[in-house]
């Protein structure tokens, strides 16, 4: 499983390659990654808004739009993120593909198929896996 700095690392290499983008479509391969949310309500949540943030509680990756819909991922065991090219193939494993505004495509494989990933689209409501979580490490709060 990813521990905290492999999760960082995700999220900074995640940033200069997604924020500012727009997300053109998404298909949702495999359900299970985000139970609770049908395939066309995934994409249609997500279709067209525009990448104003990455960030990270604890091991969630937060995927922040400019219009305050958070996509809040885990990567659990096995779980990335690429970005091939649109006229490549897609990589092994790849349940949830996102149609980029630049030609590109971002992909989450998941090999062992445990990751998860939650749409929620309050701002300041946070869900309860965020809420339960210990101040993050480098906060005031921790000290």
């Amino acid at each position: 499983m990813p521990e905290l700095p492999e999760v960082e690392h995700v999220v900074r290499a995640l940033r200069p390659v997604i924020v500012g983008r727009r997300i053109l479509a998404t298909e949702l391969n495999l359900k299970r990654i985000a139970s609770g949310t049908s395939r066309s309500a995934f994409d249609r949540k997500l279709r067209n808004l525009r990448v104003a943030a990455v960030g990270r509680r604890g091991k969630y990756i937060l995927i922040e739009f400019e219009t305050g819909r958070v996509l809040m991922t885990h990567l659990r065991m096995t779980g990335k993120f690429v970005w091939p090219l649109c006229r490549s193939s897609l990589p092994p494993y790849a349940h949830v593909v996102f149609h980029l505004d630049d030609e590109r495509r971002l992909v989450f494989c998941d090999m062992r198929q445990f990751g998860r990933m939650r749409i929620f689209g309050k701002p300041g409501r946070l869900p309860k896996e965020l809420l339960a979580l210990a101040p993050e490490p480098l906060s005031d709060e921790f000290y």
